[in-house]
């Protein structure tokens, strides 16, 4: 048992010497396939150096010389982009403000438009209510003395029902009596007012209605957008960020005050 143990034990260890001998022999293989290929790529790159056809020193300096400008001239073009975007962020402040405050003028303006129009409208009110009350307890005196009147009438009317029904001694004895109170009623009267079931208006002042209609009239003007669409005028930003082909980099300084700062 022992034996079989040890002869298992030496095989695995010679199978792991022969791995570790095959991994080696493999990865100098790698390495002179790479180094193979180096050297490949080296001959066809010398190969295409002697291919090529002298270059002029002039031709290559100018175009050298061309893009080192352009790269210039790009970096101050995005320099004035981004200076003309950190105006716009210096700009949108102040406008929201500008903005909130005139909207701020409209609300008082109309907050006080309305209580304007609320004040006339309860002066109107109680003026609508005086006259109307005015006209009623005229109504309610013409009507107490209607019914004084026809109460006298009925008086009369009794008492002269009760005279006709008497004996004639009494007739002749009471009919002066009567006939005086006959003519009391009817010579009671009361004038009246030919208009009072008409509309309210035809008893009031004649320049009421006017002044009904010229106070608190809302004007049906449309509000149209300005003829200057100032809103959509970008001209000041597109003047920032518009430069010229090449910038000396020591222009001097052609700051924009349009909004009141300024800006290179």
């Amino acid at each position: 048992m022992v034996d079989a143990e040890a002869v298992l034990a030496a095989e695995l260890q010679e199978s792991r010497r022969r791995a570790e001998e095959l991994s080696a022999l493999l990865e100098a293989e790698r390495r002179r396939a790479q180094e193979a290929e180096r050297k490949l790529y080296e001959k066809e790159r010398l190969l295409r150096e002697s291919e090529k056809t002298p270059l002029d020193e002039r031709v290559v300096e100018g175009v050298r010389r061309r893009f080192e400008e352009d790269e210039i001239a790009l970096k101050q073009h995005a320099q004035r982009f981004s200076n003309a975007a950190s105006a716009i962020d210096v700009v949108i402040p102040g406008l929201k403000a500008n903005a909130k405050a005139v909207q701020d003028q409209i609300a008082t303006h109309f907050s006080f438009l309305r209580k304007q129009l609320k004040d006339r409208e309860e002066k109107l009110l109680a003026v609508v209510e005086g006259l109307a009350s005015e006209k009623l307890r005229a109504l309610e005196t013409q009507k107490e003395r209607m019914q004084s009147i026809v109460s006298s009438c009925e008086r009369a009317i009794s008492s002269t029902d009760e005279l006709l029904k008497g004996d004639d001694w009494s007739l002749l004895t009471k009919k002066d009596a009567v006939a005086e109170q006959v003519a009391a009623a009817i010579a009671g009267t009361c004038k009246l007012d030919a208009e009072w079931s008409e509309k309210i208006q035809a008893n009031l002042p004649g320049t009421l209605e006017e002044i009904i209609e010229s106070h608190g009239v809302v004007s049906l003007a449309s509000i149209d957008m300005p003829e200057t669409e100032w809103h959509k005028d970008l001209a000041v930003v597109s003047r920032i960020a518009e430069p010229p082909r090449h910038l000396k980099s020591s222009r001097a300084s052609q700051g924009n005050s349009d909004f009141g700062f300024m800006f290179d």
